[in-house]
């Protein structure tokens, strides 16, 4: 799903898909619970693969529709495309990723973190999310 799916809005179109995935996952645990049927998030952080050379496996029929990683592609000179590759390249373990997703679903953990990175993202989006309840709470009509 990408933590993405769970940040401030950096990218909006492409969290929005992510959250998305986060939304029916959730939606998905909660109701296949009571079959024993268990639904996990994986909220991968930069892995090292090779994604951004992922337009090898662009199906022949689509050939050619988009360059996504050549020079003229629209991020593949941008400061945020070698952001990207830089912490891809730098990026954790895929075995390891592997090992952490196996554990997380025999676990039947409800979210699969590879790493703490955006945690501080995480907990400030919560924050706000939190302020927004803490303006209304004395405002509540009681009956």
């Amino acid at each position: 799903a990408s933590i993405a799916g769970m940040l401030p809005a950096t990218n909006p179109p492409y969290n929005v898909t992510k959250f998305g995935v986060v939304a029916l996952s959730e939606g998905l645990r909660a109701e296949l619970e009571p079959r024993g049927i268990g639904v996990s998030v994986l909220c991968p952080g930069f892995i090292r693969t090779k994604i951004m050379e992922s337009a090898r496996n662009v199906p022949d029929r689509f050939a050619g529709a988009r360059d996504t990683t050549g020079e003229d592609a629209d991020m593949s000179d941008s400061e945020f495309a070698e952001m990207a590759r830089e912490a891809i390249a730098h990026g954790i373990d895929p075995l390891y990723v592997g090992e952490l997703v196996r554990e997380g679903i025999e676990g039947n953990w409800p979210y699969i973190f590879t790493d703490t990175e955006f945690e501080p993202a995480i907990m400030e989006r919560f924050a706000n999310v939190k302020a927004g309840f803490d303006l209304i709470r004395d405002r509540i009509p009681r009956h």
